[in-house]
């Protein structure tokens, strides 16, 4: 159900990015200008009480900053479906669902998916990845973040990626993943079971 609806959201993405029409600035989630847009967008769009099971906010293409897609999912006459607002396009839109779904599917409204996590997040990620070294610095979130009612639990789990700079480009690193031909490197965290931001990627490099 997942993987069909995520190919779908690619699928639309690139026939959208294609398409000529703008926003007059770009939505950036390391900024807190960035969260107040997409808190808007979620309510002036989806509404707080719309009940979803997922929200993610896509980036315009890899290891971008840019936002360009807020998406929810959800449940609608027992089918599973995707509404997404495009920021390239300002504008709303609801594909038809043709895939079933149970209603023991666990949702929460939106107006309990708190977006102002996405920044404490953030700070927080860039202070585990200081614990473990002084290499970098210039960090940013990635334009894209998930939110994901947790089936088992009805808890929200949340992943993410930031970007940082190396400080010194004489060498590699063994933290994060270098992005190609850049002085960038990306780093991957979410929440466990008890809401506790740890890594996923870039930081357990000496554990088994």
């Amino acid at each position: 159900m997942n993987k069909a609806f995520k190919s779908l959201c690619c699928v639309l993405l690139l026939v959208l990015s294609s398409c000529a029409a703008g926003t007059s600035g770009s939505i950036e989630l390391s900024t807190e200008e960035g969260i107040s847009e997409i808190k808007n967008i979620i309510e002036t769009q989806f509404g707080l009480d719309t009940e979803v099971y997922s929200l993610a906010i896509s980036n315009k293409n890899e290891n971008s900053t840019e936002v360009e897609q807020v998406t929810i999912m959800l449940l609608e006459d027992g089918k599973s479906s995707m509404w997404f607002y495009s920021t390239t396009m300002n504008k709303l839109f609801k594909p038809e669902s043709s895939i079933k779904d149970t209603d023991k599917t666990k949702v929460l409204k939106l107006k309990d998916f708190k977006i102002d996590r996405i920044l404490e997040n953030f700070k927080n990620a860039t202070i585990l990845i200081e614990k473990e070294t002084k290499e970098f610095n210039n960090y940013a979130l990635e334009g894209s973040y998930s939110m994901t009612v947790d089936q088992k639990t009805g808890k929200i789990n949340e992943s993410f990626n930031l970007f940082a700079d190396k400080i010194s480009a004489k060498a590699n690193s063994f933290y994060g993943k270098r992005i190609a031909d850049t002085n960038t490197f990306k780093f991957s965290f979410k929440t466990d079971e008890n809401g506790t931001l740890v890594s996923t990627d870039g930081l357990n490099v000496f554990e088994e």
